[in-house]
């Protein structure tokens, strides 16, 4: 009689896997991209446009397009990002962010102001409404407040950073335009390391996907 023991595996821990160190690196370059971008725009842009001849007043309805904008971004693509996946949405998000600074970067017409504060306030919150659901969908459940609070972390640092950078461009140079391809060129950083993230399979989050990548 055979016995049927001899058959069966014992349970597999979670092992320590490079697929994880990777989607995790990958994760945090990419919220830090985010939030250095945010800190700058949320600290400089009214100063940046008032620079370029708007009136105060106007340049702080700047701030408000942003919001607005914000809303839109994360109710429509948030919707988007439950049908095509939170990696497509997140990968089209951070191409428009590299797309706004680079049109910033370059533009001196008070009008690409609010085309940059539409596209950027769109892309910025979406990236941010994706940060726990895409956090949830590579790594699982049972550790979603300590990755979230890690990258999170690891964000407002680029937070910090990212205004105290561009203030000094500005005291040295008399203008913003590097700072905000400093962005750009950050922001292409995000878009590559987002291109890293593995693609979610129709929503489920269940295995973790960075489980399934190759075991050290």
């Amino acid at each position: 009689m055979t016995d049927s023991s001899v058959y069966e595996q014992p349970p597999q821990k979670p092992g320590f896997s490079y697929g994880y160190v990777v989607v995790a690196a990958a994760f945090i370059v990419v919220f830090f991209s985010i939030l250095f971008a945010l800190g700058i725009v949320l600290v400089h842009i009214v100063i940046h446009a008032i620079g370029l001849g708007m009136s105060p007043a106007s340049a702080a309805n700047i701030l408000a397009i942003l919001g607005i904008t914000g809303i839109i971004g994360r109710v429509s693509l948030g919707r988007l990002a439950d049908h095509i996946g939170n990696r497509s949405v997140f990968m089209i998000s951070s191409v428009l962010m590299f797309i706004t600074f680079v049109w910033i970067a370059s533009a001196h017409e008070l009008w690409t102001i609010y085309v940059f504060a539409v596209i950027f306030g769109i892309a910025y919150s979406t990236l941010e409404a994706l940060h726990s659901p895409i956090v949830a969908e590579l790594f699982g459940l049972r550790a979603l407040g300590t990755l979230s609070g890690a990258t999170l972390a690891v964000g407002l640092l680029g937070f910090g950073i990212g205004p105290m950078l561009a203030g000094y461009v500005f005291d040295v140079r008399g203008s913003y335009q590097i700072a905000f391809l400093i962005c750009a060129i950050i922001a292409l950083a995000s878009v590559l390391s987002a291109t890293l993230l593995p693609a979610n399979r129709g929503g489920s989050m269940n295995p973790p996907l960075a489980a399934n990548l190759n075991k050290v």
